[in-house]
């Protein structure tokens, strides 16, 4: 049997529900019938007062945890305080609509009623979703990123980071899920060279949290990298700090084989430099030999072309030096035919073991002259083709 509402004051009561943001709805305990709404909930459910008004209170209720739900606070009713759900409410044209629904219980004489706020949850959930849309993009960015990202509040504790930074650093799924920036930061340190270092640097950053760092961070097993992190605001307001870790192991292996290539080329150059010094100093010992007039010296080519003689070769043939050299004169010219064969054999000696064992020769002076000589042949350095 539906309750009346007459022993209540009616026009206070209408005056509350009519005058309130929130939708409300009046109904009995016993029966869960609707007994009086406002105007903000006959909006919401697409429906009038009249129509609403001795329905049940399940013909508008959808979700099925309302049958729990109700058995539940009829078993333990809140007399004082709220019950909180969410549930759903049936719109006129057939549409779900989710809401959050606050009961508080208050009697009349000997009658319990239920009184209903109601909030339409559209709206929030909508930015519940773009919020959760968001978070995902922004996690997707940080996971796209080459970096290691590590996000902490301002008490150290860690709001956020990405799977690279995780790989980077090893961490454990333990370290993951319990996100403490102690332990994390400790584990940091134990792969770190100067790790009392990069805690000083910490501790500054702590002091002075507008703060600024780029840290150069060489590690155990030998990798390297760049930990660069920044003040993070919300809305102007220092909220935390993120870090922004780069592995720059590839480019300092880069830089120490450029290091060491600079290294090698300075000393070949160095080599050249003294090598070039020796070869001054032998040529200068050479032509000392040669300007000495202690002995004739000449030199030539495989085929048997003179192309240098010093002064006493010159003064021993009686020739001068322009009919020697620019003549094409071959050596076999100014040696008499019975030595030419010792020559050749000294030509084969000196192709294989690049120097002749001194033999007998006999020169022909201009004048028809003839001048018993010792002749000796080496190969000049770095040619296989001159003597």
């Amino acid at each position: 049997m539906t309750t009346s509402l007459s022993s209540l004051n009616n026009q206070v009561l209408q005056h509350i529900l009519q005058h309130i943001d929130q939708a409300l709805i009046v109904v009995s305990a016993s029966e869960l019938v609707i007994l009086e709404v406002n105007q903000r909930s006959c909006e919401m459910l697409g429906r009038t007062r009249q129509e609403l008004i001795g329905q049940a209170l399940s013909s508008i209720e959808c979700a099925l945890q309302d049958l729990f739900f109700w058995d539940d606070i009829n078993a333990n009713p809140p007399l004082s305080g709220q019950r909180i759900a969410e549930s759903e409410w049936l719109t006129a044209d057939g549409l779900a609509l989710p809401i959050e629904k606050r009961v508080s219980g208050f009697q009349d004489t000997n009658t319990n009623y239920w009184l209903i706020q109601v909030e339409d949850l559209t709206a929030r959930r909508h930015i519940i979703q773009e919020q959760i849309q968001l978070a995902s993009q922004l996690q997707s960015s940080l996971e796209a990123t080459a970096e290691g990202i590590l996000s902490v509040d301002l008490q150290g504790k860690v709001v956020n980071l990405n799977r690279r930074f995780a790989a980077m650093w090893g961490l454990s799924d333990e370290l993951i899920v319990t996100r403490d920036g102690v332990a994390m930061m400790g584990h940091v340190h134990s792969c770190l060279h100067d790790a009392d270092a990069f805690t000083a640097q910490l501790a500054y950053l702590k002091a002075h949290p507008e703060s600024e760092s780029e840290d150069n961070l060489s590690l155990l097993d030998g990798r390297h990298f760049i930990s660069v992190s920044k003040p993070e605001y919300l809305r102007d307001r220092l909220v935390g700090r993120v870090f922004s870790v780069r592995d720059t192991s590839a480019m300092k292996k880069v830089e120490h084989e450029l290091v060491d290539a600079l290294a090698l080329a300075e000393q070949a150059v160095q080599e050249k430099s003294q090598m070039l010094d020796a070869l001054k100093l032998s040529e200068s010992r050479l032509r000392r030999l040669i300007n000495s007039s202690m002995i004739g010296i000449f030199q030539g080519d495989m085929r048997g072309h003179l192309t240098l003689a010093d002064d006493v070769l010159l003064e021993l043939l009686g020739v001068e030096r322009h009919e020697l050299v620019n003549n094409q004169v071959q050596w076999l010219q100014l040696t008499s035919p019975a030595y030419h064969q010792a020559h050749q054999a000294a030509l084969k000696e000196l192709q294989e073991y690049g120097h002749t064992v001194p033999f007998e020769a006999e020169l022909s002076r201009s004048d028809g002259s003839k001048i018993p000589v010792m002749v000796g042949l080496a190969q000049l350095e770095g040619s296989r083709f001159e003597w």
